[in-house]
């Protein structure tokens, strides 16, 4: 690892007061370790990654696959970030759960282990699950996922989230409403809420629902479903390369002026402005070097320390 220059610029973060929710849990944990062990011990800056989300391919689980469900190595992994006092939280965001389902022994079992370490809590969508899991545990902290919006057969409006806010200790925005600006200086209170920087997902897609549920199908049923996930991706997801199939499946002539939902600089400085302080990066089935690329990128002072870190991460 190399040694940073001395003559850094004052300002090492993007905002010392922006919390991060960083994707990679069981995924890309040393990679998350080292960024953290960097940016405190090497850069004396406070650590911008206030909590880190994933799961392995349990039925809970809503099919980004990470590491296979290996007991040993998940609790290695659960109490390497409890000594740094690292808040996990399971992405637990199924939306098609049923009664029998909460039986799950792969599923209760992680969530058994992160209520031992006494931080963190779970990403849902389920009304099912999260009942379950307040009576079960209800020191956790639960987390109303995207998912959750996205099926929501209702108006995404102020009422839909600050109800929502009234529920859940957090509720993430629908990516797509994170460019309603009026919406976002609407609702309070604004600590309830996360704005997630690096959706890849096109703005107004259409299929998004579908693609949740296929997701979400994979995760619950023991067939796998990878070939018939990948063939969805392929042909009928707009964030991927737009062929004239897709092009008209979305009414366009031109696809590719379509903007995913990732934020620029200046929208996350607007939103930040208008009070927001928690965000999430996605990204745990991302490859490494994509996966630091965002982590620096967001998290630290974008125009010379984010670089410097990256580099020396992947060198």
């Amino acid at each position: 690892m190399a040694t940073f220059d001395k003559h850094l610029p004052e300002q090492i973060l993007r905002k010392e007061d922006m919390e991060w929710n960083v994707s990679g849990l069981f995924a890309h944990d040393n990679d998350i370790l080292t960024f953290m062990n960097i940016v405190q011990k090497e850069l004396g800056a406070k650590n911008p990654i206030s909590s880190v989300h994933g799961a392995p391919p349990v039925r809970w689980n809503s099919g980004r696959i990470t590491r296979p469900f290996i007991k040993k190595e998940l609790d290695a992994t659960i109490e390497a970030y409890s000594k740094v006092k690292m808040p996990l939280y399971l992405t637990f965001s199924n939306h098609l759960l049923t009664v029998e389902d909460l039986k799950d022994p792969a599923s209760n079992y992680l969530i058994d282990k992160i209520a031992e370490t006494g931080m963190g809590g779970v990403i849902l969508a389920s009304d099912i699950l999260s009942d379950y899991i307040h009576d079960k545990h209800p020191k956790l902290k639960q987390i109303a996922s995207i998912i959750r919006a996205a099926v929501h057969n209702g108006p995404l409006d102020k009422e839909y989230y600050e109800s929502q806010g009234e529920k859940f200790d957090c509720v993430v925005f629908l990516p797509d409403d994170v460019f309603n600006y009026p919406l976002l200086e609407s609702i309070e209170p604004k600590a309830k809420f996360e704005i997630i920087a690096n959706e890849p997902c096109l703005v107004g897609c259409k299929v998004r629902r579908i693609h949740y549920a296929l997701l979400a199908q994979h995760g619950k049923f023991d067939i796998n479903l990878d070939e018939k996930s990948r063939d969805f991706e392929t042909n009928r997801c707009i964030s991927k390369p737009l062929s004239k199939q897709i092009a008209v499946h979305i009414g366009q002539s031109n696809a590719s002026r379509t903007r995913n939902c990732n934020l620029t600089e200046d929208e996350i400085n607007y939103i930040y402005d208008l009070g927001y302080r928690r965000f999430k990066l996605q990204g745990r089935n991302e490859n490494r070097g994509s996966f630091l690329y965002d982590v620096t990128k967001y998290t630290l002072e974008p125009t010379i320390i984010a670089p410097l870190v990256y580099k020396a991460m992947v060198n």
